[in-house]
């Protein structure tokens, strides 16, 4: 994995997993004798700065001040997806699952429960806390879906965009050619959008904005800084729905040396 594909070490790691479970699996339906098994849990993990193998680059926050030029060409409906991930900390896949009827609307801050999430399959619980900015953003769209609906499909964005065509167009036609849209088309919009359609349309905002591409992720991390800035590392690890606080610091929040360049002004 490492000399023939260079695989980074946090794939590999992944892959080995994925081995490790395949061989339970045998076992637990008694097609493999349990001591392969255990041999296998013997293997350890790759660690980092003792294997050859790469490590993938940590991801960085986007600024806000980068996502604010990308917003003027993102689709209305990708923009606002932009802007809820941000004020909840969410992860991509939380934005694009959402549903009407997985918020709770009680009282100042509504609480979100995906359907599915990243650590569904180890029987966790996930919610997020939606506050009054993100609450603005989504009330429109959640009083015209019903439970079951996705909040933010690019249905909608297609018929945004229709919508501003006719609005754009120049020369007048009879009404029954006001709406030219297929009624059968080919290729119909996704109830959805998916982690990919979301991060290729930012992209596409970013090239047309003339800015280094960034991704959904960063959205996250950006949060997690911002809450552990003004907050503490511990609301960060509550407010991005972390089990171990370790996994906040590592991952989530990015080093401040404006803060610490602060501190020392005051007290160094």
């Amino acid at each position: 994995m490492v000399a023939e594909k260079n695989m980074v070490r946090s794939t590999i790691n992944a892959r080995i997993n994925v081995i490790r479970q395949a061989f339970r699996w045998g076992v637990e339906n008694e097609l493999v004798p349990p001591d392969v098994s255990h041999v296998l849990d013997a293997v350890r993990k790759l660690k980092a700065g003792r294997t050859a193998a790469k490590d993938n680059d940590d991801v960085p926050p986007v600024a806000d001040e980068v996502v604010e030029k990308a917003r003027p060409f993102l689709p209305p409906t990708v923009d606002d997806m932009v802007q809820v991930q941000r004020f909840i900390g969410g992860r991509p896949q939380d934005v694009c699952n959402m549903r009407a009827g997985d918020i709770e609307r009680q009282g100042d801050v509504w609480t979100y429960r995906p359907y599915r999430h990243k650590t569904k399959h180890r029987d966790k619980k996930r919610s997020l806390a939606v506050g009054p900015r993100a609450q603005e953003i989504l009330l429109p769209y959640i009083v015209r879906k019903i439970d079951d609906e996705f909040i933010f499909s690019p249905m909608d964005t297609m018929k945004q965009f229709r919508a501003i065509q006719r609005e754009n167009r120049k020369s007048k036609v009879q009404p029954s050619q006001y709406d030219r849209s297929k009624a059968e088309p080919k290729r119909k919009p996704r109830e959805k959008y998916d982690t990919h359609s979301y991060r290729r349309a930012i992209h596409r905002a970013c090239d047309k904005a003339g800015i280094e591409r960034w991704s959904p992720n960063q959205l996250r991390h950006a949060a997690g800084t911002t809450t552990a800035a003004h907050f503490t590392l511990e609301a960060a690890k509550e407010f991005l729905g972390h089990a171990s606080i370790k996994t906040t610091e590592q991952y989530y929040v990015a080093p401040l040396p404006e803060l610490a360049a602060e501190v020392a002004r005051k007290i160094g």
